[in-house]
């Protein structure tokens, strides 16, 4: 029997394994159409959340903000907003 010394696949930082991973992102807000720009593992996602009051409520539209986000749900999690907001979960759509 030979053994293997393959090692294993690495994956990027903050990939996602699975289509249903959370993984790390950066995004911001466009002042003039609303929607979102979700950059994350690589890619660009542009999409409008569902209730845009809460989340403009703890969006910071000057800056790049962070945040987990979960491309095969739609859904950005943004840490500490359930202080301000009462939901730190914000569902997202295509525009």
């Amino acid at each position: 029997m030979q053994s293997s010394t393959q090692e294993p696949l690495a994956l990027p930082q903050n990939s996602a394994r699975f289509s249903s991973d959370w993984i790390s992102a950066r995004f911001w807000k466009d002042r003039t159409t609303g929607q979102l720009t979700i950059a994350a593992d690589g890619q660009l996602w542009n999409l409008e959340p569902e209730q845009p009051e809460l989340l403009d409520k703890v969006l910071d539209p000057a800056t790049v903000n962070d945040a987990e986000f979960n491309a095969h749900l739609k859904i950005l999690l943004v840490p500490r907003a359930h202080e301000i907001a009462g939901t730190s979960f914000f569902r997202l759509r295509h525009p």
